[in-house]
């Protein structure tokens, strides 16, 4: 024992408790990243399902080929309602509809979004 002049040995009873807690703290940390890694998993499992799902190519670019899928969108739930959009929604599709055709393309974008957000929850 070339330390035993420096480092005094300790009692028996606090290496115990020591390990002993090393041990709890070791074997809860495993299991919380086990359970994180199983709830990842999970959730990017469902993920990836949702979009083999589709059999539309999904396009999030800012183009105006975006701008017209979002009209699109906009036209097909207005004739497919029962009741005429809100108000707040036409309003916005309108100033997003122009906005793309002057070439403001993200400006257009949000607000056609926007406005298929509050047809969306005028539905529910």
């Amino acid at each position: 024992m070339a330390n035993a002049a420096f480092i005094r040995p300790t009692q028996l009873r606090h290496a115990n408790r020591v390990t002993r807690r090393a041990m709890v703290l070791d074997h809860g940390l495993r299991f919380g990243v086990t359970l994180l890694a199983v709830v990842w998993l999970t959730s990017f499992h469902s993920v990836t399902q949702a979009f083999a799902q589709s059999t539309e190519p999904t396009v999030t670019s800012d183009s105006p080929e975006y701008c017209g899928v979002l009209l699109d969108r906009i036209n097909v739930m207005t004739r497919a309602a029962a009741m005429p959009p809100p108000t707040e929604a036409a309003t916005l599709s309108e100033v997003g509809e122009r906005m793309c055709v002057r070439g403001q393309t993200r400006g257009g974008i949000l607000r056609l979004r926007r406005a298929l957000a509050i047809m969306r929850h005028a539905e529910d």
